[in-house]
């Protein structure tokens, strides 16, 4: 996982001591230690020896950060080339081995924190990350099922991620959003719909986006690929957070994930209805969800297998 933090910062790294300052107070946290697989039935587990570290390389610009991150008109690889952002934006590489978005994104506060305080600890102290992992009960002994699960060698067929990616910004204004839920609700009385989805802003901004996707890759297709199945079926990926479920303090350091994955068939996403039928998929997940958070834990890795290596495409969001 890869995510870029932007400040803004006046001056060059030879009259700041924001980054001596940062590299300093990254040695509180061990989160750059080794993953280590003793044999089953023990448990895998981090360590951390004396002199473990992860690289940290510190670049300058002199162009514009502002630009980078505006709202333009997509540019070439090559226009792009020299629009590094200005000292500072930290660029970190995480692995989910240690902890979640959340658990690191708290690291990030934290470390930051820190640094504005120059290095005053007491400014953290009630919100220090909290590492203790013996927080989540497990009776019926799901870890050993996750770690048979994870350490199966069979491949996932459909994991192969695309090489010719591209980067966009899209932007949903509030009165897109409105608009959105308003046709959604309308589209639920006409079809005469018992239980009305979730119009949160998540779930219609996350319907049209899955759509937009989808509908693309389908214009996209050469003559020779225009046979296809109409009753393919193509997921959306997402994270819910189970921190509160769980009874879990904010702070907590780990993984405390439940994949929710909607499904619906080719043709009725890149159908007139579609983003009707997509927003009812991801709604009804989230409901789901709050209803019964843990249900079926013990088949999420199985499950999710099953789905991935069956399903014709997938869209996954992170953050």
């Amino acid at each position: 996982m890869h995510r870029m933090f932007s400040s803004r910062e006046d001056g060059t790294m030879s009259d700041t001591p924001t980054f001596p300052n940062q590299t300093d107070n990254l040695c509180l946290y061990y989160t750059y230690g080794n993953l280590k697989l003793p044999p089953p039935p023990q448990r895998p587990y981090i360590y951390y020896a004396d002199g473990d570290s992860v690289p940290f390389v510190v670049t300058e610009s002199i162009s514009e950060f502002k630009h980078l991150i505006g709202n333009h008109t997509p540019l070439l690889g090559q226009e792009l080339e020299g629009l590094v952002p200005k000292l500072p934006s930290p660029s970190v590489t995480f692995c989910h081995v240690a902890a979640d978005g959340r658990a690191f994104g708290h690291i990030t506060k934290s470390w930051a924190s820190i640094c504005r305080s120059l290095g005053d600890l007491t400014f953290i102290k009630n919100s220090s990350p909290d590492y203790s992992g013996d927080l989540i009960q497990d009776p019926r002994g799901i870890w050993s099922i996750f770690l048979k699960e994870i350490l199966d060698k069979e491949p996932l067929t459909k994991m192969n991620p695309p090489t010719d990616n591209v980067r966009i910004s899209p932007v949903i204004s509030q009165s897109h959003v409105e608009m959105l839920k308003k046709w959604i609700a309308r589209k639920c009385m006409e079809e005469n719909e018992k239980d009305h989805p979730r119009l949160s802003t998540f779930v219609v901004t996350t319907a049209f986006i899955w759509v937009c996707l989808i509908k693309l890759h389908h214009s996209s297709i050469t003559p020779d690929e225009s046979v296809r199945n109409d009753d393919a079926i193509f997921l959306f990926v997402f994270q819910a957070d189970c921190r509160d479920r769980l009874r879990l303090p904010t702070n907590y350091f780990g993984n405390c994930l439940k994949p929710c994955i909607a499904t619906a068939k080719r043709s009725e996403i890149i159908g007139e209805n579609g983003i009707f039928v997509t927003a009812k998929a991801i709604g009804r997940e989230i409901q789901e969800f709050e209803k019964e958070p843990l249900k079926g834990v013990e088949n999420w890795i199985s499950s999710a297998k099953e789905v991935f290596n069956e399903c014709e495409h997938y869209v996954t969001l992170a953050g």
